[in-house]
């Protein structure tokens, strides 16, 4: 995929999380699933094994950001899930990403790229709050505050927006009810179910901002448009998939994969 980039000599390049090599955690997860509504995967597994995967995952990280900024490309960038996992803090996130010269971290906030804004927010929201499948009273408040907190952040950001004709929303996952967010993976346990955001839907379907990046369902590359705003899933990196997209009076999508 890098030789494939470099060959499209692209301006600049858009990242939408999950730098973390998190293939061994997912299938854990999917393992573990109806016991995860009961406990967390640490309290599960051999606590020696969850702290060689957790550095793995935060090995990874760092290796690839390294070979991303090593392209001599302008990145902006975003995180997702695989990034917001216990070795990672906020504070820990922003620290690392100043490592890079040619990464900048867009981290709930705006920036300018030439005559267009770059509308990013970080982190990852989490299946559980979305299926409510909470482990009792003190979770699902907790689940409550989060999703109220999701919301708040997203308003305060898309009242920043002033044109939203020139505006790219960086999002790691794609809105609820889209084609773009459909499991299809026999392996999940959730197979066949949507499960984007709702929120990212509720304020992209009421700002429609000309164009959302975004991921996470990795068997997903493709677009959809919701009202005006067209939505990219630009696909799974790891499987060397990815978008060209050409912004111009209108938008063009090509997909490498």
């Amino acid at each position: 995929l890098k030789k494939r980039v470099l060959k499209e000599k692209p301006d600049y390049i858009l990242c939408i999380g999950d730098y973390s090599d998190s293939t061994e955690y997912r299938k854990l997860v999917f393992k573990h699933w109806e016991e995860l509504k009961k406990k967390p995967l640490k309290k599960i597994i051999d606590k020696k094994v969850y702290a060689r995967i957790l550095k793995r995952r935060e090995n990874s990280v760092k290796e690839l950001l390294k070979e991303i900024n090593k392209m001599g490309i302008k990145v902006l960038s975003i995180t997702g899930n695989g990034e917001s996992i216990e070795k990672f803090t906020v504070n820990e996130i922003k620290e690392l990403f100043k490592k890079f010269k040619n990464i900048d971290l867009v981290y709930n906030k705006i920036v300018d790229l030439e005559d267009w804004k770059i509308m990013g927010i970080c982190s990852y929201r989490g299946a559980s709050s979305k299926r409510k499948a909470y482990r009792g009273l003190k979770n699902a408040v907790k689940m409550v505050y989060m999703n109220n907190k999701w919301d708040h952040i997203l308003r305060k950001l898309f009242l920043k927006m002033k044109d939203s004709k020139k505006t790219i929303f960086l999002a790691h996952e794609p809105p609820l009810n889209t084609k773009l967010d459909l499991i299809n993976n026999p392996e999940s346990p959730m197979d066949g179910k949507h499960l984007g955001d709702e929120y990212f839907r509720k304020y992209v379907e009421k700002y429609q901002p000309a164009l959302m990046v975004c991921g996470h369902f990795h068997e997903n590359q493709g677009t959809e448009k919701l009202g005006k705003t067209l939505i990219v899933n630009c696909g799974a990196a790891q499987a060397g998939e990815a978008a060209v997209i050409e912004l111009g009076k209108s938008i063009k999508v090509k997909f490498l994969k």
